[in-house]
């Protein structure tokens, strides 16, 4: 006679704001074999079981009138006929099914299983409640006990939560949660195979992924598999309740939704500086080499090397600029919101077979071309022993964010010339 039943159980509101409702409403469609909507008067019986099939009913009780609507639809309050037993006898927690029995017809298969929503009836234990509550006492499981003057009964959680996101398990008072943002510093402590360490700086938070966390102490990054002379941005991330670093390749953006800067593609890693491996594929940072960089807190960095005698160097004319020695370049990481200094002061001991002769601080100087220079003239002279200074300072706006180096090249003008130089390069940045 009838196919099948569409249904689903939904919790009657309580009327009063202490009364615990004892019905559940119950709504469904019926629809005749042919698809379209039953509209006549039927009955029907409702009964709760523990299993899917088989077995005998928990509670029961029949409706003689469902009352459907021109579309087949209708709703009954279970339990106003037949009160449901009182307690946590039925709603104790396991799964239920509620079989639907038609007037002369069989039970409707499959029984539907019973929700979460109707054991909101079992009120001796609420297990997550949202706004206030008014209990006589809060029970903890470590025995202590929170009272108050408001009272309706006794509650027992293992936790209270609170809206500010902190969880208190004892009546013992919890400190305020801590908020804040780069409380940090990367830096890089030892030579040799010594890692990375974040450490706390002005407090010890960090924003991740929007949520301010707590920096750990001991928070540090081996250069373990990664390649050589590569330069990686470090961010801080959270790998389940723990806060680690990360080496990336993939460059930094800021949050739109958090303000704060984050690699590219994932907002869960927050940024928090930039290092380049060595030739052995270590971590340096060095006078020579200022291979690693903090996002926050910067501190100036100054990176020198010095050449006391070339023993020679010669360019022919036409090609001037030579560099002096590349065993003695500074190495350097720069943030694209600083400005690098870039010095550099010495002496020419001897130059032959030149009219003049130039020096210069180059920086990124691949086959004539360099990101930044600083020049000098040292001056005019014809196959002549000389002793002239040579040297240059200023900032270097405009150098690209990453890695550059820099060195002292010559040249010389008139001719093919020779001379010995000793000279100390200065370079400063922000890291």
């Amino acid at each position: 006679m009838l196919t099948r039943l569409l249904s689903c159980l939904l919790l009657v509101a309580p009327t009063l704001a202490l009364a615990v409702p004892l019905t559940i409403d119950q709504q469904g469609r019926i629809l005749k074999i042919d698809g379209t909507p039953e509209t006549t008067s039927l009955g029907a019986t409702f009964a709760v079981y523990d299993s899917a099939t088989g077995g005998s009913p928990l509670w029961s009780e029949r409706h003689p009138t469902l009352g459907l609507d021109t579309s087949g639809f209708y709703t009954v309050s279970l339990g106003t006929i037949t009160p449901f037993p009182s307690g946590s006898t039925l709603w104790d927690g396991r799964t239920l099914y509620l079989g639907i029995t038609l007037d002369g017809d069989v039970e409707l298969a499959p029984r539907e299983s019973v929700q979460s929503v109707p054991y909101a009836l079992r009120a001796g234990v609420a297990e997550d409640v949202v706004g206030e509550i008014h209990p006589a006492t809060v029970k903890f499981p470590d025995g202590s006990v929170l009272s108050s003057a408001k009272t309706v009964g006794d509650i027992a959680p293992t936790s209270v939560k609170f809206p500010d996101g902190t969880v208190q398990t004892t009546a013992a008072p919890t400190a305020a949660p801590t908020t804040g943002h780069g409380q940090c510093r990367l830096v890089l402590n030892g030579t040799g195979n010594s890692p990375l360490t974040l450490i706390p700086f002005n407090g010890n938070q960090l924003l991740i992924g929007g949520v301010s966390q707590k920096i750990p102490k001991g928070l540090t990054m081996a250069s373990t598999g990664l390649s050589a002379n590569t330069t990686y941005y470090i961010y801080a991330t959270m790998s389940g309740t723990q806060m680690v670093l990360a080496a990336s390749a993939t460059s930094h953006v800021l949050d739109d939704a958090t303000g704060v800067e984050v690699e590219s593609g994932d907002a869960t890693r927050t940024l928090v500086g930039m290092a380049r491996t060595n030739q052995a594929g270590t971590w340096e940072s060095s006078h020579q080499r200022i291979l690693v960089l903090s996002w926050f807190n910067r501190r100036h960095l100054g990176g020198y090397n010095s050449n006391e005698d070339t023993g020679g160097v010669t360019s022919a004319a036409g090609n001037p600029w030579v560099e002096v020695d590349p065993g003695h370049r500074v190495e350097f990481l720069t943030w694209s919101d600083d400005a690098p200094f870039g010095g550099f002061t010495g002496f020419n001991y001897a130059t032959l077979g030149a009219t003049s002769a130039y020096a210069g601080l180059f920086v990124d100087f691949v086959n004539g071309v360099s990101g930044y220079s600083l020049g000098y003239n040292l001056g005019t002279f014809v196959n002549a022993l000389y002793d002239l200074p040579m040297g240059g300072a200023q900032q270097m706006p405009g150098i690209t964010e990453g890695y550059h180096y820099a060195n002292v090249y010559v040249g010389y003008n008139g001719g093919s010339g020779t001379g010995q130089f000793a000279y100390w390069i200065t370079i400063g940045v922000s890291g």
